[in-house]
């Protein structure tokens, strides 16, 4: 089972599919999350339809910004059970497990105070799922001052607020393989700021389901991120 979570800050850009379409060829994801799509429904699904999924399921964006879409192949289940401004959370059963699972792609706000608040309804979400559930996010929230790289330390507040959220859910950060930062402000020398800001957590439950699961960071650019188990 291969999942996908690609932050892609717009899919208007021929070089957003081109690459999208490479990684569709070389790794064959089941099931997709694409975070801040910034373009309107019909454009989003012709474009995900291009990379080879079959269905899709998109949640529009707010005036110019956000945007969410989930895609998958033909080849397994997928049945969205909620979603919100900033979550999809979906049933997911694949030839290779007899059960279905969660899978919630989430794309959080960059206001803390925003994410206090939408870490609070997304734990509703969670927990339906009784641990068999994985998220993929970018939760634009690091859980250790470590995560953080330039330009002084993070605000102890919303790190404590991520983590509580980990913890109240029994969740288990899967970590990554690849250089330890998803976000960049694009900068140099003393300008530079880099965070770990997406990641995928599991359940338990999930967890003993696929228990050989690693996290690949593939590119600089689009924080691409796909899940192998």
């Amino acid at each position: 089972m291969k999942l996908l979570l690609w932050n892609c800050r717009g899919l208007g850009r021929p070089l957003t599919i081109h690459n999208l379409k490479g990684i569709c060829k070389s790794y064959s994801p089941k099931v997709g999350c694409i975070c801040e799509t910034k373009n309107l429904s019909r454009q989003v699904e012709a474009k995900l339809r291009s990379c080879g999924f079959k269905e899709l399921f998109i949640v529009d964006l707010d005036g110019l910004y956000g945007g969410l879409a989930m895609a998958w192949r033909d080849d397994c289940t997928v049945q969205i059970l909620q979603h919100g401004r900033f979550f999809m959370a979906a049933s997911v059963l694949t030839t290779d497990s007899n059960d279905p699972y969660g899978v919630l792609g989430v794309y959080l706000s960059s206001n803390d105070q925003h994410r206090m608040a939408q870490f609070a309804e997304l734990t509703s979400v969670t927990q339906q799922f009784h641990g068999k559930v994985v998220l993929m996010s970018d939760f634009n929230s690091i859980s250790n001052q470590l995560e953080k790289a330039g330009e002084g330390v993070k605000s102890p507040s919303p790190i404590e607020t991520f983590n509580n959220f980990i913890d109240d859910n029994s969740l288990i950060d899967i970590g990554m393989v690849g250089r330890p930062f998803t976000w960049s402000n694009r900068q140099y020398g003393d300008e530079l700021i880099q965070e770990r800001l997406d990641r995928f957590l599991e359940g338990v439950d999930w967890q003993q389901l696929y228990p050989n699961t690693s996290v690949l960071r593939l590119s600089e650019s689009g924080r691409i991120i796909p899940l192998f188990s």
